[in-house]
């Protein structure tokens, strides 16, 4: 099985040598690496050159679009079998690649699957875990149980998810007994430690749905309800012993973010994916949509509401 790792990256030559050292030393070394870089002029080009011979290392430069379109570009440009995604500020453990590996040898239904992403910082020089928090093994936000209202149903093909897309476009979770278990099935997967099989999102129009995005905000769900759609599963990966781990590190980032733009943009991508998921021919609903965006308005609501209207318009 040939395994292509691939990392968007944009402003992170000060994090780029712990992932690259990372993926240096794996048990299972990856058979291609790819680094879609969308220049900044902060030396990340430097860092790069001193890996070439180090790792199997193609760099793909980024001429336009954000995160979404550099996940397409990784995606159309990838020759493995498996395609593993590690965000540019996350560091791998040593088994990260063998245990993706394993996973989908074991599990043939697998088409999308992520790992454990653990808060770290760097402590005289090195990666640290900080306390580890509920989410780090891979439960979502959204997997708390929360009242079952009409917009929080899932898709008809998601129905045995813990994690799903909703008839409402919106990532909601429900209550699962999940204690003992390695994996359940989801589609709410982390973009900073990822893995498809490459023929399950081959094609995936992501960066079109995204045009326009600034965040790229819940692209991991939508390339798993591509997958499901061509008739695989997706897990989150629980086991601490099966799960593959990454340390992520503290910085700014995308969704790591304050204030009222950071918030519109973010709420921007929520609603705007019950459209994509429209375009996608998934059968979501206008009126559990409708639902979704008045009850989430309920917080940040001026950004959000705001938000809410450009999505319509776009």
């Amino acid at each position: 099985m040939k395994i292509t790792v691939a990392s968007p990256t944009y402003r992170r030559a000060w994090s780029l040598p712990y992932v690259l050292e990372g993926l240096r030393s794996q048990s299972r070394p990856p058979d291609e690496v790819l680094i879609v870089l969308k220049p900044s002029g902060d030396g990340s080009e430097e860092v790069l050159s001193r890996y070439e011979e180090k790792l199997p290392l193609r760099v793909i430069v980024q001429r336009q679009g954000g995160v979404a379109q550099a996940i397409q570009e990784a995606i159309d440009a990838a020759t493995g079998d498996l395609l593993l995604f590690i965000d540019d500020d996350a560091v791998p453990e040593e088994k990260w690649v063998e245990k993706y590996e394993r996973f989908f040898e074991e599990i043939p239904d697998a088409g999308g699957a992520s790992g454990a992403v653990i808060p770290a910082r760097l402590v005289g020089g090195r990666p640290e875990p900080l306390e580890v928090l509920e989410g780090a093994m891979g439960i979502a936000e959204g997997a708390r149980v929360r009242r079952e209202v009409s917009w929080r149903r899932p898709l008809p093909e998601l129905r045995d998810y813990c994690e799903f897309l909703s008839l409402s476009g919106f990532n909601v979770g429900r209550n699962c007994n999940i204690l003992g278990e390695v994996y359940y099935k989801s589609t709410s997967l982390w973009g900073a430690n990822m893995a498809f099989r490459t023929k399950a999102v081959a094609g995936a129009p992501l960066g079109r749905l995204y045009e326009g995005s600034r965040k790229g905000f819940h692209s991991e769900s939508l390339l798993a309800y591509v997958a499901v759609k061509r008739g695989y599963v997706t897990y989150k990966i629980i086991g601490p012993e099966k799960s593959p781990k990454v340390l992520h590190l503290e910085g700014e980032s995308l969704t790591r973010g304050r204030g009222f733009l950071h918030e519109f943009w973010l709420h921007y991508d929520r609603v705007r994916t019950f459209h994509r998921l429209r375009r996608l021919g998934a059968k979501v609903s206008y009126g559990a949509y409708v639902m979704a965006c008045l009850a989430t308005a309920r917080k940040h609501t001026l950004p959000r509401i705001l938000a809410t209207i450009y999505a319509q318009i776009r």
